[in-house]
């Protein structure tokens, strides 16, 4: 059986018994939550202390290989948050499509580092926000890219490497407050 993983930004990934990366847009049955993808918060952590714009390969090779095995699939992926899970609307929606538009122009609505402050965290389910109908918002951005290589699409932007390692930490990083109670 698949298990549904719930981060405190309300994006999710779905695994089946073996941990493996489960791309499917069936709603999920087993939802468990989760307060951090620990590979991606450590890649951001060690991001921000370097304090530097240009990390060296072993960092970059490190990076790209946590991205690429916790996504998969990222275009799945997306459409996956948008057409199954039920934490993702509002605010959360719009920055899953303004990424989307980043990755495909290179141009955001709004700031990446203004993001953060602008999403809640654990946010409640809205039973039937996701949708089938939603996929077409994806669809208008990302038009015929699907087929592209999200990774190389996101880099090839100025500052693109930032934006992915920033924009992933916010789909699976730790809550800006912990949890009360």
């Amino acid at each position: 059986m698949n298990s549904t993983i719930l981060y405190p930004s309300g994006f999710s990934r779905t695994i089946n018994e073996e941990g493996k990366l489960v791309l499917a847009t069936v709603r999920p049955k087993v939802i468990l939550k989760s307060e951090f993808e620990r590979p991606v918060s450590e890649i951001f952590h060690g991001f921000v202390a370097r304090n530097e714009m240009n990390p060296g390969w072993d960092f970059r090779r490190q990076t790209l290989i946590t991205i690429t095995q916790t996504y998969g699939d990222f275009w799945a992926w997306a459409e996956q948050q948008l057409v199954t899970n039920d934490y993702i609307y509002d605010t959360s929606k719009d920055f899953l499509l303004d990424t989307l538009q980043y990755i495909v122009t290179g141009k955001r609505a709004v700031n990446i580092m203004n993001w953060r402050d602008l999403l809640f965290d654990y946010p409640d389910a809205r039973p039937r926000a996701a949708s089938k109908e939603r996929y077409n918002l994806m669809k208008e951005i990302v038009g015929k890219n699907s087929r592209n290589n999200y990774i190389s699409m996101w880099c090839s932007h100025e500052r693109g490497f930032e934006d992915m390692i920033l924009a992933t930490n916010l789909f699976f990083g730790q809550a800006k407050l912990p949890l009360k109670g």
